[in-house]
């Protein structure tokens, strides 16, 4: 008589990045943004990481809160960075409960994805095998402020965080700032805590000629749950044609929201 013994599987996760390259420059910030795709019961939070930076750049990893899917890494290029290119790993790790009890560690390697955009203007992707993060000559932004670096908001409340953009000699393009990473309606990242929205009504979102000077309004739902610090990036989209635009970022937002 033969047993088949079985293998039970155990929760975990899969990752994908957003996009296979991050250009900067001098003083400048971009973001990274990752989403987990949960598997046999996984329901943890996952802390981002990333290897292999190129000298000079610097990132500030966020997390993917429990029971949802975004989240992301802020890289900013020092203001004395040099030119140059590597090739980056971005990992995931959380931990499972093991039989016994005691935590088991999980972890993931990003996927990276290459955006490509169909006639109308549709966004997709195919997964391909690096993310190359780049630091050259200065861009149409030079800098992205804002001024405050964490917002904390109890149930119900709004908050205003102020941009400034520092344009380049010459720049009048026009601007989108916001807080989730969407294209004709999707939503590619969201890595705001659950029940925080933009109050687009009350936001300042549109820069055009030589506008510098702009706010998002967060708000609070009124049954929004207390998550303490979670890292977002406040997105500053520079229209390249109707469809294709290149995003810069701030430094990281952390939002808070309390009983």
């Amino acid at each position: 008589m033969y047993f088949l013994s079985v293998k039970r599987s155990q929760p975990t996760f899969l990752m994908d990045l957003d996009s296979d390259k991050t250009i900067l420059a001098p003083g400048t910030a971009g973001v990274l943004l990752a989403r987990i795709t949960r598997q046999d019961g996984f329901t943890g939070e996952v802390q981002l990481g990333v290897e292999g930076l190129p000298p000079g750049v610097k990132a500030t990893c966020g997390r993917i809160l429990a029971g949802t899917v975004d989240g992301c890494i802020v890289l900013q290029a020092g203001p004395d960075a040099k030119k140059g290119a590597a090739n980056v790993r971005i990992v995931g790790t959380s931990t499972i409960a093991g039989p016994d009890g005691k935590p088991i560690p999980v972890s993931a390697s990003a996927r990276p994805l290459q955006e490509f955009y169909s006639p109308g203007g549709g966004r997709n992707h195919f997964p391909v095998r690096m993310h190359t993060v780049s630091v050259g000559d200065p861009l149409d932004l030079l800098e992205v402020k804002l001024n405050v670096t964490a917002v904390t908001l109890k149930p119900g409340e709004s908050k205003k965080i102020e941009v400034d953009v520092t344009r380049r000699a010459g720049f009048k393009g026009t601007l989108t700032l916001d807080v989730i990473y969407q294209h004709l309606d999707f939503v590619y990242n969201n890595s705001l805590p659950p029940g925080v929205t933009i109050d687009a009504g009350a936001s300042q979102t549109l820069l055009t000629g030589e506008q510098s000077k702009g706010w998002i309004i967060l708000k609070a739902a009124p049954d929004a749950k207390p998550v303490a610090k979670q890292q977002v990036a406040v997105m500053v989209h520079s229209s390249i044609n109707f469809a294709i635009k290149f995003t810069y970022s701030s430094e990281p937002l952390l939002v808070t929201i309390t009983k």
